[in-house]
């Protein structure tokens, strides 16, 4: 008996990752879902960068000059800043009736139909401007727009992207604050934090298929991958396939969207699969103006995890999940907009003889702030809370009940390629690419040493996407 207590002893202190880092396996949703926002960041500071409009005109100041091309431009852009696509598309169809000929605004007229979704008159427009004489980086910027004309035509549309880069953490395997470990409620030592850097790699493939009615309904699908190599702690290297498939019911009642869909992940720690899922998403949108959107969703999980060399015991966490969510989208500037939600779920795991000590309940709290600089650049401030309280003890830890507070703060900078290097420096196919550098702080509260510990993270992408 004395062996037994001896070599569990040993997988405490040699075996860290088995008792704390992995069983966080919802890392991979974290991290997915960042780069989903990287790009929503990325593809709104593009757009606001076509609306940049420089000093603040007022409609009193068209008033008191309103054959001024230049301030009635102006306004146009800031009109499209505020959200008021219609009302900037007819103050340039006023400059055109007087000014046919001025590709600035006729180019900039062609995006605002664009964003309107008049497809057929915005191509009209670019091919307007097509035909004049203007400059390399202004036609590239029209062939670009006809391309995704093209391809927003489609009835079957394909977006992927790819994002490259690395990352440092200050204590990869979550090596407790005080250099103990519990065994049966007694200390053991420990390392402390230990750094080490992980090599990533995120790529997704989503297809889109419009089913021709006039609400445009949607069919879509996903697969996602997720490739995170360490360096030198083995024992968390993780690979990660998402599928994902479902459609777009979009409702006239209340005008509310429908998605309902259902996904399966498979996920590798240290080389072995280590954990799969199967379940249901529903997910309800609605707008309120253009400014706010409101969002609620829930989801049902069944949860598998397999035995591997660094934790022999991890099928104890099989079981179900259920997950519920609400929060809500502001663009309360044009430069800045809040998204916040909710969150409440609750694990159940079957565990052995009954014993439930990997069932617990979590609620959640996350906010996130995007600036959009100019140029293309944005900034994401990114913040949660969540509160994780488990149903019993695991008594070869301790005989006290576990409860978690985490804390996590994530700021990242982004610009593309073409920013940083100036327009025109860098081939086309290139310039869109965005780089992105992020630093985060995480921060575990816990009852119980094991689970007590904090890291920092410093991470940098590079992303391309392709739309066809």
């Amino acid at each position: 008996m004395r062996g037994v207590t001896l070599a569990v002893a040993l997988m405490v202190v040699m075996a860290p990752s088995a008792w704390a880092q992995t069983t966080d396996t919802d890392e991979i949703e974290r991290e997915t879902a960042a780069a989903s926002a990287r790009a929503r960041a990325a593809g709104q500071a593009l757009d606001y960068r076509a609306a940049e409009a420089g000093e603040p005109v007022t409609y009193a100041d068209v008033l008191r000059d309103p054959d001024n091309v230049e301030l009635n431009f102006r306004f146009a852009r800031q009109q499209v800043q505020r959200g008021d696509v219609r009302g900037s598309a007819a103050t340039l169809e006023r400059i055109l009736l007087v000014n046919p000929d001025l590709a600035q605004v006729r180019l900039f007229y062609a995006v605002v139909l664009f964003r309107l979704d008049n497809v057929d008159e915005a191509e009209r427009e670019f091919k307007t401007v097509a035909a004049l004489e203007i400059p390399a980086d202004v036609r590239a910027e029209v062939d670009s727009y006809l391309e995704r004309i093209a391809v927003r035509r489609r009835v079957t549309r394909y977006t992927a992207s790819l994002s490259l880069g690395a990352h440092y953490d200050t204590n990869r395997p979550s090596n407790p604050r005080s250099g103990t470990r519990l065994f049966f409620d007694v200390p053991i030592v420990v390392d402390r934090a230990e750094g080490d850097v992980g090599y990533l790699a995120i790529a997704s493939l989503r297809v889109d298929h419009d089913l021709g009615y006039q609400e445009r309904h949607e069919l879509f699908g996903s697969l996602t991958y997720y490739h995170d190599d360490q360096v030198q702690q083995d024992t968390q290297d993780l690979q990660s396939f998402t599928v994902a498939a479902g459609g777009v019911y979009r409702s006239q009642f209340w005008d509310i969207d429908v998605v309902p869909s259902v996904f399966r992940t498979h996920l590798r720690l240290s080389r072995e699969t280590f954990f799969q899922d199967i379940g249901v998403n529903l997910r309800f949108e609605r707008e309120f103006g253009p400014r706010i959107k409101a969002f609620a969703s829930t989801r049902y999980a069944d949860q598998t995890f397999s035995p591997i060399r660094e934790n022999t015991t991890s099928q104890q966490r099989d079981g179900r999940q259920i997950e519920g969510m609400v929060g809500a989208t502001w663009a309360y500037s044009p430069t800045m907009r809040i998204s916040g939600d909710l969150l409440h779920f609750d694990k159940r795991a079957k565990g052995n003889g009954g014993v439930e000590f990997f069932s617990y309940d979590r609620d959640q709290v996350r906010l996130t702030h995007t600036w959009l600089l100019g140029g293309g650049q944005f900034v994401l401030n990114h913040v949660s809370y969540q509160r994780d309280r488990y149903e019993e003890p695991d008594v070869a830890v301790s005989a006290r009940t576990r409860h978690d507070d985490i804390f996590r703060y994530r700021l990242t900078y982004g610009a593309p390629l073409g920013f940083i290097f100036g327009p025109g420096t860098l081939w086309r196919e290139i310039e869109d690419i965005t780089l992105t550098a992020s630093g985060e702080f995480l921060r575990s509260r816990s009852n119980l040493n094991n689970f007590d510990f904090k890291n920092f993270k410093a991470q940098g992408l590079l992303t391309k996407t392709w739309r066809f």
